[in-house]
């Protein structure tokens, strides 16, 4: 089966060796190969040897446990971002809500939502993003224009 990875390396998927066909876990799947093609992988499957019995999983999206996954230390999911706070480091202002993480190319975008005012899109690059604390919010470096 050709795999359409949503991780940042085809390196994050290198301990995985089961998939799951469902967020909770409950339906598995255990990789038997798994090898890097163009901007894709080529898994095969236990038990799936057919292009018949491939179908099935055809557009469903397969999901890896967080512990199977390495990540550098200053490394976060994007599902851990969604819905902190983020706020102005000079002035500790509530500048809004992580509503999305985007990504068009050059790096991670923050979308950040904000009450009675149009969304703020922030780009996830040292010169903006101050510090990332799961627990109490993202940090960032507000320069003028920047929220407009």
């Amino acid at each position: 089966m050709k795999l359409d990875v949503w991780c940042d390396s085809f390196d994050s998927l290198k301990n995985v060796k089961t998939v799951y066909t469902d967020e909770n876990g409950s339906a598995s799947l255990n990789i038997k190969t798994k090898r890097v093609h163009g901007n894709f992988m080529l898994i095969t499957i236990e038990g799936v040897d057919s292009i018949e019995s491939a179908m099935r999983y055809k557009t469903k999206q397969l999901y890896a446990r967080r512990e199977d996954i390495p990540k550098a230390e200053t490394a976060h999911f994007i599902a851990d971002l969604i819905g902190l706070t983020v706020y102005d480091r000079e002035s500790g202002e509530a500048i809004g809500t992580v509503s999305d993480v985007l990504n068009y190319g050059a790096s991670d975008i923050l979308e950040i939502k904000r009450e009675n005012k149009k969304n703020a899109l922030v780009p996830m690059i040292k010169d903006f993003i101050c510090r990332i604390d799961l627990q109490n919010g993202i940090y960032i470096n507000t320069v003028e224009g920047l929220l407009d």
